[in-house]
């Protein structure tokens, strides 16, 4: 995959009337809390704050996350490989698909199409109280780890107050990036393979190998 010369750290900069333009902030709509506070207290345990992994220098200042309070997309993000596969095991809430789309400011509809999900499979478990598959849960853990990446690099970078990680990576995901070969994230977000490229180009956006 070819990427592109021109390098750019990431940044997060408020544009007019609050609208996201690259890498633009939004006004904050609410506290994201998405992800089932049952399954999340049962499973996942205070963890230290551990920065995303780069091979390049990280050009934001550092500053941790509040430790006291870390929103629940964080918790996914720096929660290890085991905690995640025992949350996707247990299986995502299917009304939680309901809860992010709202949070990421998308319609149902749209976050169906982001996964590659069949509307009536995630609507019956709805109905039913039911929480999704496996697949399907892996892919919305997915999703919430990669809005808690965004979180943590903005923490990173001193300029948390006002912005909304859910919202950010909903523009975010729709935009050509030539580190894709100018394709948008959001067709790579319908299998693991794809997220965790989509989440190594956030993370080299963060070190400025990526515009």
């Amino acid at each position: 995959m070819t990427t592109a010369s021109t390098t750019k750290p990431f940044r997060i900069t408020k544009s007019r009337g609050g609208q996201i333009s690259g890498g633009g902030r939004p006004k904050a709509k609410g506290t994201p809390s998405t992800f089932s506070q049952q399954i999340l207290k049962e499973t996942l345990t205070q963890m230290p704050f551990t920065p995303p992994v780069a091979s390049r220098k990280i050009t934001l200042s550092r500053k941790a996350i509040t430790p006291s309070a870390p929103s629940q997309y964080a918790c996914l993000f720096q929660a290890t490989q085991n905690e995640r596969i025992s949350l996707i095991r247990k299986g995502v809430p299917a009304h939680d698909v309901v809860v992010i789309s709202d949070e990421m400011g998308i319609t149902k509809e749209k976050f169906y199409h982001l996964l590659r999900f069949i509307r009536a499979t995630v609507n019956r478990r709805i109905k039913s109280d039911e929480p999704l598959p496996i697949d399907y849960s892996e892919r919305v853990i997915g999703l919430q780890k990669l809005i808690g990446q965004v979180e943590v690099m903005v923490a990173e970078s001193g300029s948390q107050e006002d912005f909304n990680a859910a919202h950010w990576v909903a523009e975010w995901l729709e935009e050509p990036n030539p580190a894709l070969n100018h394709a948008k994230p959001a067709e790579f977000m319908d299998t693991i393979e794809g997220q965790t490229l989509v989440s190594a180009v956030l993370a080299q956006m963060q070190s400025g190998a990526y515009a």
